[in-house]
């Protein structure tokens, strides 16, 4: 935990100064384990949360910001990666060092994994299966603001792979355990701008 400290220590020290600059007296600036903050229960009316969760045991974080919130209290979840941006880290890392880089493992152990994987880290935001998600951990998406789903701005219709891309897990197991698949599958990273790159929501706690 002290080295992660130590990398966060100068932009802590920053946002106090901008909080006493400003007036700023009720705010509070630490670092902290996501899945352990050091909050009482029902603490805050609000969480925020952005491009994190696909980095985290999402299990473990979403319970921890249900017992910080108050009921009723809202946790904000932005540029949480989607498939499509898992499948981009599979396309640049596969062009930069081949099947051994580590955003190449890291795509394909997010994909094999699954939407409704909670049990650790590499997840990702499933439109279809997210509110199911949410749920398990005590919460409910919010109709307003309207979750954002977050396409490629590169996207362009293509039916390359359609039947592999219907089922990612089966997909990301044959990545793995198919290489001439997978380096056909590479040369062609349009593919990842069909698929969702980020979803953006917030979620009540039940």
């Amino acid at each position: 935990m002290t080295d992660v400290a130590g990398q966060f220590n100068g932009a802590v020290e920053l946002s106090r100064k901008l909080a006493s600059h400003f007036g700023l007296d009720n705010a509070r600036f630490d670092v902290a384990d996501v899945t352990a903050l050091p909050a009482a229960d029902g603490e805050f009316d609000r969480v925020w949360a952005s491009n994190v969760l696909q980095f985290v045991d999402r299990g473990r974080t979403l319970s921890e910001a249900h017992r910080v919130l108050t009921p009723g209290g809202i946790l904000f979840l932005g540029v949480y990666n989607g498939a499509g941006r898992v499948l981009e880290k599979f396309f640049h890392g596969y062009q930069a060092r081949g099947p051994g880089d580590n955003r190449v493992r890291f795509a394909i152990k997010s994909l094999k994994q699954g939407p409704l994987f909670s049990d650790g880290n590499g997840t990702f935001a499933s439109p279809e299966n997210i509110e199911k998600v949410m749920a398990q951990f005590g919460f409910e998406i919010c109709a307003e603001p309207a979750m954002e789903v977050e396409m490629g701005r590169r996207r362009r219709p293509t039916d390359l792979f359609a039947d592999e891309l219907s089922d990612l897990q089966v997909l990301g197991s044959r990545l793995e355990s198919d290489p001439d698949f997978a380096a056909r599958f590479a040369e062609h990273p349009e593919i990842a701008y069909t698929l969702p790159q980020n979803l953006h929501f917030c979620a009540r706690r039940v």
